[in-house]
């Protein structure tokens, strides 16, 4: 897997109004931590993490190095966006070191057409386990050959050597259902049908 380059300087100011000029001067706050280091508050400019992001994805190895700070190998766990104007406002960096297993998700890719019946999509994601240089960059899962009535489930998918599925096998990753919708079923033979109200006022 490609490793990206990524420049920052550490931070010594926090609050709304810090924050404000950050993102005033195209920077965002975020935080480097690890099992074996403090943690670090650090501050980026927006558009080089952008770069990085689109070019190596949510799991890309990035070598950060922080002025004055020193260098990290991180990956991003957690980025913060406004609920509303929805630009980025708080970055996550843990500490990955290339001889551990780390436990990321990864997108399942669905390739091909179903010739018949509706495709149900239930699972997008699998949740993995394995070193930080054997993450592959998704699973890519063929369903021109589905038929329906079929269903797709982890313990079909074609896992790369060297990783661990953390999902339950069983878990149904998608289906192929009829297009047609049942009928609804008829009353039960043998229930008596209430008389209209002129049929009950001439039995009186």
């Amino acid at each position: 897997m490609a490793q990206f380059d990524l420049k920052a300087a550490a931070r010594t100011e926090k609050g709304k109004s810090y924050r404000k000029q950050l993102m005033n001067r195209g920077w965002v706050p975020g935080v480097v931590y690890g099992k074996k280091m403090e943690s670090l508050p650090v501050e980026l400019e927006w558009r080089t993490f952008h770069d990085v992001m689109n070019s190596g994805g949510r799991n890309a190895i990035i070598n950060i190095k922080v002025e004055n700070a020193g260098d990290y190998q991180v990956m991003v766990k957690d980025m913060q966006f406004d609920a509303i104007k929805k630009f980025l406002m708080h970055v996550d960096f843990q500490q990955i070191s290339m001889s551990d297993a780390i436990e990321v998700n990864i997108p399942i890719n669905v390739d091909g057409e179903i010739e018949e019946g509706i495709l149900q999509i239930i699972l997008r994601e699998l949740n993995i386990s394995c070193l930080p240089g054997n993450i592959p960059e998704g699973i890519n899962v063929d369903v021109s050959k589905l038929h329906v009535g079929d269903t797709l489930s982890v313990n079909d998918l074609e896992i790369p050597e060297g990783v661990e599925v953390i999902d339950d096998p069983e878990a149904t990753i998608l289906t192929v259902s009829s297009e047609t919708v049942a009928e609804p079923e008829d009353e039960e033979e043998g229930e008596e049908e209430e008389p209209a109200e002129g049929e009950a006022e001439s039995a009186e």
